[in-house]
C-alpha cells in the first residue's frame, strides 16, 4: 500500500500535467467498482437467496450494510483524507479489492459474503469522499467541476453496470460468475489508484483538519439538507434493494434490473440538466422541496 506523496506544488507555478486524467480514470474505475459491489445482488435477490439457502430479507440486508457503515465512518474518513490523503485513499483501494476477493473465495457462503460486504463497506467512505480532493490536488481550478462531474458519473455507471449485468451473469454462471465478474473493476481500479497515488500532487488542496466540527451541531441548514438527502437517497436505496422480490410476486422479477436502470439514467439526466437551470434562477430551495415531494 502506498502512502502517496503529500507534498504539493504552488498552484500558480505549475501547468496541469496530462497524467491528471490517468489519476482521475483510476479513481473513477475504483468508484464504479464500489457501486457495483454494493448492488451486486439487487437484480437477483430471490435467486441469490435460493443459492445461499437464506431468506430473501437477509440478502436485501446485505445492501444495507453499506449505508449503515457509511453513516458511522463518513466524518472520520473525511478527516483522515484531509490529514493523509494518499494513505487514506490507498487504504480504501486495498480494502475494496480485498473485500471483492473475499466474496469470490466462497460465493455460496453467506458468512463469507457478509464478511466481504463489511470490508468493502468500510472502504467506501474513504473512496467516495475523495472526489473533491482528487480534483483539487491534480486539476487546475477551471477543470475541477468537470473532474468532480466525471467522478460522480462513475458512481452511476457502477450502479448501471450492477443492475444491467446482474441478471445475465447469474443466468450464465450463477453467483460465482456474478461475483467474480463484478470484482474486476474494483481490482483494476484499486491497482491503478495505488499506482497513480505515487504521482506528485500538482496543487495545494486546502486541507481543513484545523477546523473544529462543532459548527456542524449548530448548523440548522446542514441538518435540514441532511434530512432531505435522507429521504431522497433512502427512497432510491429501498427501491433498488427490494424491487426484485416485490416484482416476483407479480411474475415480473426479471424487470427489476431494467427498471432500476431507468431510474438511474433519469437521475443522471436530472443531474446534468437541473443544477445549471436552478442556479441561473436561484431556485435551490424550490428545487429541494420539489425533489423531496416527488420522492
Amino acid at each position: 500500500m502506498t502512502a502517496g506523496v503529500e507534498a504539493v506544488a504552488p498552484e500558480m507555478a505549475v501547468r496541469p500535467a496530462a497524467v491528471r486524467w490517468v489519476v482521475l480514470g483510476g479513481y473513477a474505475l475504483l468508484t464504479a467498482g464500489t457501486q457495483m459491489l454494493w448492488l451486486s445482488l439487487a437484480p437477483v435477490d430471490t435467486r441469490a437467496a435460493a443459492a445461499l439457502h437464506a431468506d430473501v430479507g437477509v440478502i436485501g440486508d446485505l445492501a444495507i450494510i453499506f449505508p449503515l457503515v457509511y453513516v458511522v465512518l463518513a466524518l472520520p474518513a473525511g478527516r483522515w483524507l484531509d490529514a493523509h490523503f494518499g494513505r487514506a485513499l490507498g487504504t480504501g483501494a486495498v480494502l475494496t479489492a480485498a473485500g471483492a476477493l473475499i466474496r469470490v473465495a466462497a460465493p455460496t457462503s453467506l458468512a463469507v459474503l457478509v464478511a466481504g460486504q463489511c470490508v468493502i463497506a468500510i472502504a467506501q467512505p474513504l473512496v467516495l469522499n475523495s472526489i473533491t480532493k482528487v480534483a483539487a490536488r491534480y486539476f487546475p481550478p477551471r477543470e475541477r467541476a468537470a473532474a468532480i462531474s466525471i467522478g460522480s458519473v462513475a458512481l452511476f455507471a457502477g450502479i448501471l453496470g450492477a443492475v444491467l449485468l446482474g441478471g445475465p451473469l447469474f443466468d450464465v454462471g450463477g453467483l460465482g460468475l456474478l461475483l467474480a465478474a463484478e470484482a474486476i473493476p474494483a481490482l483494476a481500479g484499486g491497482a491503478l489508484v495505488l499506482a497513480v497515488l505515487r504521482v506528485r500532487a500538482q496543487y495545494a488542496d486546502g486541507a481543513s483538519t484545523a477546523v473544529r466540527l462543532t459548527w456542524l451541531l449548530r448548523s440548522g441548514f446542514m441538518w435540514a439538507l441532511a434530512g432531505l438527502v435522507f429521504i431522497g437517497m433512502g427512497t432510491y436505496n429501498a427501491v433498488a434493494t427490494w424491487l426484485e422480490p416485490i416484482l416476483k410476486n407479480y411474475g415480473e422479477a426479471g424487470a427489476a434490473g431494467n427498471l432500476i436502470a431507468i431510474m438511474t439514467v433519469a437521475g443522471i439526466a436530472g443531474a446534468a440538466v437541473l443544477p445549471a437551470w436552478v442556479a441561473r434562477r436561484d431556485r435551490r430551495r424550490t428545487m429541494l422541496v420539489a425533489a423531496v415531494t416527488a420522492s
